[in-house]
């Protein structure tokens, strides 16, 4: 008998020793197959499941800019009405807003409003001027410090409702965040969404998160353009995201807006559904030269 075939006849020896052997073995690469099928079955459905997840993503960014637009194009219009007319009243005011305003909740707006820029020691005759003119009571609150150079008192703000007429008079150019996006609208001259405010919620008080947009208004003088005011709008920021998810196929995924960048203190508004978050995803939009990060989670299946 020759080496080769004692050879062979070891390596067969096994099998008598271990009858059993052979079912194990292909036990084990059966199960080592399936494995790896498995994991490049769930490895596709991931794959498939982020792409549905950016192109969500992507739809609700899409979403949230026209949104922004078609209210930025409201307030150039908006602008344009207070830089050829002088003394414009709260009644024309607001019949010029129904008219561009034909449905307010389309635009995931909560108002449209005038506000004038008044020099500090000009306040009280501008205060008289409109008591005359509109609002027997009208005041600008609060009180103007001596160091502020100038106040940017609401003088209307449509619909008429309670909560909108108790804000009348209010000097946005008192408030930190209000000021910083007069200032750098006035800077771009264009049209600039605040950071993170509180808005009021009704005549009972309360507040919820949400954010200006202001557009600066000219009026031409001997020397050139100066300031008038601002016009704006003002956005419950669950609204504004509510509005501009339903431009998109509603798929039960979580959406979180967050005023720069994603801290918890940033957070503008959100939308949580049932189930528990897996997959996600962030990018950044660009709101009337405001930078958001907008964050949306796919839910686990199963």
């Amino acid at each position: 008998m020759d080496e080769a075939l004692l050879a062979r006849v070891d390596k067969q020896a096994w099998f008598n020793k271990y009858p059993r052997g052979w079912p194990v073995l292909l036990f084990i690469l059966a199960s080592l197959g399936t494995i790896v099928s498995v994991m490049a079955l769930e490895r596709a459905d991931e794959q498939r499941r982020e792409l549905e997840l950016d192109r969500n993503l992507t739809e609700i960014v899409s979403g949230i800019q026209r949104r922004a637009g078609e209210n930025v194009a409201l307030l150039r219009a908006a602008a344009a009405l207070f830089e050829t007319q002088d003394g414009v009243s709260s009644a024309q005011f607001a019949d010029f807003a129904a008219g561009l305003q034909t449905d307010q909740q389309l635009h995931g707006g909560v108002g449209m409003g005038w506000a004038r820029l008044v020099k500090t020691p000009d306040v009280p005759a501008f205060e008289a001027t409109i008591r005359e003119r509109e609002h027997a009571d009208y005041q600008v609150f609060p009180r103007p410090g001596p160091d502020a150079p100038v106040a940017v008192p609401i003088v209307h703000l449509v619909p008429q409702t309670a909560n909108n007429r108790s804000v009348v008079g209010f000097d946005m150019y008192s408030e930190g965040v209000r000021r910083q996006a007069i200032d750098r609208s006035l800077a771009l001259r264009s049209p600039v969404a605040s950071g993170k405010i509180q808005l009021m919620q009704g005549p009972r008080g309360g507040s919820a998160a949400g954010f200006n947009i202001y557009m600066p208004v000219y009026t031409r003088q001997s020397g050139g353009k100066v300031v008038k005011g601002f016009v704006y709008s003002p956005f419950y920021a669950t609204e504004f995201l509510a509005s501009a998810t339903g431009l998109y196929r509603d798929r039960d995924v979580d959406i979180a807006i967050y005023d720069g960048d994603r801290k918890s203190a940033n957070l503008l508004a959100f939308r949580q559904g049932p189930g528990v978050a897996d997959i996600t995803m962030s990018r950044k939009v660009i709101v009337a030269n405001r930078t958001w990060t907008l964050l949306v989670s796919d839910k686990k299946s199963g």
